[in-house]
């Protein structure tokens, strides 16, 4: 194997820093070879990322390294040898290809992750009951329950993205995503059971029409409790797709905040309160005929009772969540009338439709996208980088998939460094791993409890699984992503490269070559010099993303590496071990 030792930035805070001296070793374990890194860090200074900088002061990364980050950034997998290929002998075809990678099913999923970290969606909280105990209710396991709950308004960001629908249809649509499981949570819908899987259904009851803003998957994870009156939700509403967010407000605090009748009087009269719920409370009572949260013990306390009583007040399955008769309620306790920032909504559609039409959403449409795709902090995207974003989208008709390529196809997102300075690399989410190892090895790591908590996507979950602690987010305790190297990141890749090397190495020496995903020309016996060389030149560029010769320094460390473990066991666990130190190199963390 190579040995790396080069340097790289990070960023830590608002501080620059230089990583050096990474360097890889290899010791062999009872049942494979495991690769093991080390770092140092050195050198912290402020960070001038944000600062303009013209394209002469850029040092281009090479063809076949933009396109790996252009395709790990859109979808989460390494680009094919034949785009590998293509990029080599005509660089200018990396933007026919991000353009092609922007219209695939991937890049809708990666999509999905972004809102879903922006929205908390994939929370470990989010759960509702899937068996109703003497009633014998059972309506899938406890993980697909929990996937279905979350997924449902990403599924709408899926489908306007796969569909290249405008952006706004996020909170205008008149219509949701639903699953065989979902459907029988929810009421007032029409789901065709007939049918089944994943459908594109309309909600049959009368509510306002306002995309992931009135779908029951939101509701139920941004609930309002106590006198909090929806005001939350405003919040969240605001946050996401206005990038106004009221939590960084500074707002002087006096009076006693326990006491809920001298808040509800400041809310109205103290000017520091009322600067604030003057917007978010009339956005805020759109939302009140929708339910304001659903405990699982209202269910189960549902089915005690026998369900005897049909009505709204009830929360047996199917759960209506959209209740005309309090639309009004904002009355009774004392609020401010529907509206959006000053002007007339009559209800949550005419919310959404404001959205639409504000200038801020499109601006924070560009700033989101941007700050997801490059790993920056949403406030670290300069202003000026945010406006061209923005008139790309308003330009393409609000389109998704020409934002997410004007963002990847920045000259400074595909640079090596910026004068004498090199820019930061990009940290593989986990999200990406997991699409990007199930890619190259068809591995999808997960465990199988048992019937009722179901299968758990270890990639994906936080309950068994390793996402927050491989850098990605709970939804609950942690709810920003860790851009860095971090030891249980390293854990985690070190497991799953294992787990993933085994998987393909015994799956390609039992398939046809047809069938095969990694290993295309070798058997369990092939020890030719040679044809194992030419092996490892595929390896470097379907794992790497790199182009060698067959007797390059690169392929003459692999080869060390090979034949050591192969002399000592067989050529089958050679590839292993060789394979499982190449998904946990440095080339696959950092992209």
């Amino acid at each position: 194997m190579r040995k790396f030792l080069f340097q790289l930035a990070v960023t830590a805070g608002s501080q620059r820093c230089t990583v050096l001296s990474w360097r890889c070793r290899v010791r062999v374990r009872n049942h494979g070879w495991l690769l093991f890194v080390g770092l140092s860090l050195v050198a912290c200074k402020p960070d001038g990322s944000q600062s303009k900088v013209s394209s002469a002061e850029l040092t281009p990364l090479s063809p076949e390294e933009q396109l790996v980050r252009v395709s790990m950034a859109l979808r989460g997998v390494r680009p094919s040898s034949a785009d590998l290929a293509l990029v080599q002998t005509d660089p200018d075809a990396l933007m026919s290809l991000a353009q092609a990678y922007a219209e695939s099913d991937d890049f809708a999923t990666t999509a999905e992750d972004l809102f879903a970290e922006v929205l908390r969606m994939r929370s470990i909280e989010l759960q509702l009951p899937n068996v109703i105990g003497d009633a014998g209710v059972y309506i899938g396991s406890q993980q697909d329950v929990r996937h279905a709950l979350a997924e449902e308004p990403l599924r709408i960001v899926g489908e306007v993205v796969r569909q290249d629908m405008p952006l706004t249809t996020l909170v205008t649509a008149d219509w949701t995503v639903l699953d065989d499981v979902s459907s029988e949570i929810w009421s007032d819908h029409d789901y065709d059971p007939e049918q089944g899987g994943v459908q594109v259904v309309s909600h049959t009851d009368g509510r306002p029409a306002a995309g992931v803003l009135s779908t029951n998957g939101f509701l139920l994870r941004h609930e309002s409790n106590g006198g909090n009156f929806n005001r939350g939700r405003s919040s969240v509403l605001s946050e996401t797709f206005l990038c106004d967010v009221y939590s960084n407000r500074d707002i002087p605090i006096a009076g006693a905040l326990t006491d809920p009748d001298a808040v509800a009087a400041a809310i109205n009269t103290d000017p520091a309160c009322v600067a604030c719920h003057q917007s978010v409370d009339p956005i805020a009572a759109t939302f009140f005929p929708l339910r304001n949260r659903l405990d699982p013990n209202q269910i189960t306390g549902a089915y005690d009772r026998g369900c005897e009583d049909l009505s709204r007040s009830q929360s047996c399955y199917p759960v209506s969540m959209y209740y005309p008769e309090y639309a009004n309620y904002w009355q009774e306790v004392d609020m401010r009338a529907p509206g959006y920032f000053g002007a007339d909504a009559a209800d949550l559609q005419d919310v959404g439709a404001h959205i639409a039409q504000d200038p801020r959403f499109s601006s924070c449409m560009a700033r989101r996208f941007a700050a997801y795709l490059t790993q920056r902090p949403i406030e670290a995207v300069p202003a000026e980088e945010v406006a061209a974003l923005q008139q790309v989208l308003l330009d393409s008709q609000m389109s998704a998939r020409a934002l997410a390529v004007a963002v990847v196809t920045n000259p400074s997102f595909l640079a090596s460094e910026v004068g004498t300075e090199p820019t930061e690399l990009q940290i593989i989410r986990p999200e990406q791993l997991d699409r990007m190892v199930e890619d190259l090895t068809g591995l999808h790591l997960a465990v199988a409890v048992n019937d009722n908590v179901g299968d758990i996507p270890l990639m994906a979950d936080d309950v068994l699984g390793f996402r927050a602690m491989s850098g990605g987010i709970d939804g609950a305790s942690v709810t920003l992503p860790t851009h860095q190297p971090t030891p249980t990141k390293l854990l985690t890749i070190a497991a799953l490269a294992e787990e993933g090397a085994g998987h393909v190495v015994d799956h390609d020496l039992a398939a046809s070559s047809g069938e095969r995903r990694l290993l295309m020309t070798v058997d369990s016996t092939t020890t030719d010099e040679d044809i194992v060389r030419a092996e490892l030149v595929h390896l470097h560029g379907r794992i790497f993303g790199t182009i060698v010769t067959p007797n390059s320094p690169d392929v003459d460390d692999a080869l060390a590496l090979w034949q050591a473990v192969a002399d000592a066991d067989s050529p089958q666990l050679a590839w292993k071990t060789v394979i499982a130190a190449m998904l946990q190199s440095p080339e696959v963390l950092f992209y």
